[in-house]
């Protein structure tokens, strides 16, 4: 438990409230020198700016969880006008569009785009305890940014923001306090995410292993055939999905636009890595009495994304009202094959390396309803594929149930790292 100071005035900030009696409340503008980036080159891969000896940061290489920028994507060949101006190691650079108020401190020279400014502390003010009060003011900037494709700071009313100023002497020993405190909550954090992608990769295995060995060690195999598949017990099938599929189908699309009440449009991203769909978010759309023919989402549907998010898909279970989004495959199979089971199936890393080795495109690499039919996949019969869903289900819920607490106690984890951020830096607790 932190003693609080033993005196405290108010700061005449309605926001921030009492202080300890002896801090001051500065504007950034006066403790700080704030540098603004310089428009990005165009195009962007031109080669006669890229390639050269000077970093470039942009705000993607700003990540919130982490104090120092270590690396980056690109340098530039010269520093015009219409490039970037370079700016020292250890200055303090904010993202102040798109994800904006992410901090960071640079560990190198780099130069930065005008969707990035950088703060160099006058001698009165320690940037480490400076690193820190921009972090807490996150959520205060979030409220004077200006709202609309995304978020935007203005730098003038960053300037006139305000910081909480105790001595200098006392700055260094919050912010060293912060330091040590927070790397170890952080390196719990660390390993509980560690813990997490272990445990993945064990849910993984276990799907892996059940639709490709079955759950009877005892079972004869025989060779598939496919490589990277390996063998298979002796009494399954192997089935071109095609053979299974009753129909397959391309989503709706509209210019339309969305409406208050109709019919649920499934989307990419209502589609989760278990295979689940979910429709709380879903916009909504109007559908003629033929569309809705065509499109509604029957129980056990499986759509596909078209782009991207390769090894993403939905079983559709207990949904109602809804429709799929252009860019997404319903699939229709047949009544012989357990869907869960299938799901399991198209979960696995044999099919998604069988979809992979037939994918369209350059960058934005396609998947066709073909390729999808073209896999082949194993097939017990129908008892089998019941008595494995159980299994993997069963298996699964466990790791799903650690997963779960683990994510618990990295959020409570963060929760009181942001606390402690904000007691410390706003006198609410004493760290000496």
């Amino acid at each position: 438990m932190y003693k609080r100071y033993e005196k405290y005035k108010a700061s005449g900030v309605e926001w921030i409230g009492e202080i300890p009696e002896h801090w001051d409340v500065r504007k950034l503008g006066y403790v700080t020198s704030v540098l603004r980036g310089k428009f990005t080159p165009r195009p962007r891969n031109d080669p006669k700016y890229y390639d050269g000896k000077y970093p470039f940061i942009q705000t993607g290489n700003i990540i919130s969880t982490y104090k120092y920028i270590e690396t980056y994507d690109q340098t530039l060949n010269d520093l015009g006008y219409e490039v970037s101006k370079e700016f020292p190691k250890n200055t303090i650079v904010m993202s102040i569009a798109a994800n904006i108020a992410d901090v960071a401190i640079l560990s190198f020279n780099a130069c930065f785009p005008d969707s990035i400014i950088g703060f160099k502390p006058y001698d009165s003010l320690n940037i480490d305890f400076l690193f820190y009060q921009l972090k807490n003011l996150r959520p205060h900037f979030f409220k004077i940014a200006i709202k609309s494709t995304q978020y935007n700071l203005n730098v003038d009313k960053v300037k006139n923001v305000v910081i909480l100023f105790p001595q200098k002497q006392e700055q260094k020993a919050i912010a060293h306090f912060l330091d040590q405190k927070t790397a170890l909550i952080d390196h719990i954090i660390s390993n509980r995410r560690k813990q997490i992608e272990r445990l993945k990769e064990a849910r993984k295995a276990v799907i892996n292993k059940a639709v490709t060995k079955g759950i009877n060690k005892n079972a004869k195999l025989k060779p598939s055939g496919i490589e990277w598949l390996g063998d298979i017990p002796e009494h399954w099938n192997q089935v071109i999905i095609r053979r299974v599929t009753k129909e397959h189908k391309q989503g709706f699309y509209s210019d339309a636009g969305y409406v208050e009440k109709g019919f649920s449009l499934i989307r990419i991203t209502d589609l989760d890595k278990d295979g689940n769909i979910t429709i709380e978010n879903s916009p909504k759309v109007h559908l003629s009495d033929e569309e809705q023919k065509i499109f509604i989402i029957k129980e056990n549907d499986f759509l596909f994304p078209r782009t991207g998010s390769i090894g993403l898909l939905g079983l559709a279970k207990n949904i109602s009202n809804a429709v799929f989004a252009s860019y997404l495959i319903r699939f229709r199979f047949n009544s012989k094959i357990n869907p869960i089971y299938l799901k399991y199936v198209f979960l696995s890393d044999f099919f998604i390396s069988g979809v992979k080795s037939d994918l369209h495109g350059g960058v934005n690499q396609n998947i066709h309803a073909e390729d999808i039919k073209n896999q082949l996949i194993t097939l017990p019969n129908f008892a089998e594929q019941t008595a494995i869903t159980k299994f993997i289900d069963h298996k699964t819920a466990k790791i799903d149930t650690i997963i779960t607490k683990y994510e618990k106690q990295i959020s409570l984890l963060e929760e009181y790292r942001t606390s402690l951020i904000s007691k410390a830096v706003t006198g609410q607790i004493m760290v000496n």
